[in-house]
């Protein structure tokens, strides 16, 4: 039997593929202040998160070099480069879907040799005048910048496998066969409240482990 040939497996990046949120680091180290005013405003569900990026996108204050600078510096979590070579070897072919900006996950995953990666994401665009952020892949019933649950539909027909941690994986959550889930974060809090069966993972060897004892087709509800 082959390991879960018929998947499809998403994969979150901020705070997933990397350790932390790599949108937040850069806010922190280039935006002007008033964007944890915003980041306030979203958390208290005042504003979509589609509005809170669109707003602190536009407080950057960076260049293209100090931008790609801090970006290179950035690590993939332990165990990432393993497991693209276990999903290569068993021809799993994740991808990304993230509410996340498509310049820095690009940029990541080629310093690392993983440019082949297929990435949903917001689109970053660096203009004359600082930057702007598109949305391509929002949905008007969904207040994020990505849809996550209409990128997985797109997939229709296929067993379902999410591997996330934040508050932008929570709705694809109650939609998918299977939920691995960053142990500590907002996705696992929900599942666990919410009665939704999950796996735990702290980093991608632990993802490993789960496809390895007996991730297959039949029992993946299990």
């Amino acid at each position: 039997m082959t390991l879960c040939s018929s998947c499809s497996i998403t994969c979150d990046f901020d705070g997933t593929v990397t350790p932390a949120d790599t949108t937040d680091l850069i806010l922190a180290r280039f935006a002007l202040p008033q964007w944890e005013e915003v980041e306030a405003q979203w958390v208290s569900g005042q504003i979509s998160s589609r509005e809170c990026m669109h707003r602190q996108v536009g407080l950057l204050r960076a260049d293209e070099k100090s931008l790609n600078a801090l970006i290179d510096e950035i690590p993939l979590t332990d165990g990432f480069e393993k497991f693209m070579l276990f999903a290569e070897k068993h021809d799993l072919r994740p991808r990304i879907v993230s509410d996340g900006l498509d310049y820095v996950i690009r940029r990541v995953l080629s310093n690392h040799g993983f440019s082949e990666i297929p990435v949903i994401a917001n689109r970053l665009m660096l203009t004359g005048d600082g930057f702007d952020l598109e949305f391509p892949h929002s949905s008007s019933a969904c207040g994020s910048g990505v849809c996550k649950c209409a990128a997985v539909a797109a997939e229709s027909g296929r067993r379902t496998i999410l591997i996330g941690d934040g508050r932008s994986d929570i709705c694809l959550s109650d939609q998918t066969d299977l939920v691995m889930a960053r142990q500590g974060m907002p996705l696992e809090s929900h599942c666990r409240e919410k009665g939704r069966p999950y796996k735990s993972f702290s980093n991608f060897f632990d993802i490993i482990t789960l496809f390895e004892d007996g991730l297959t087709e039949p029992s993946l509800r299990a």
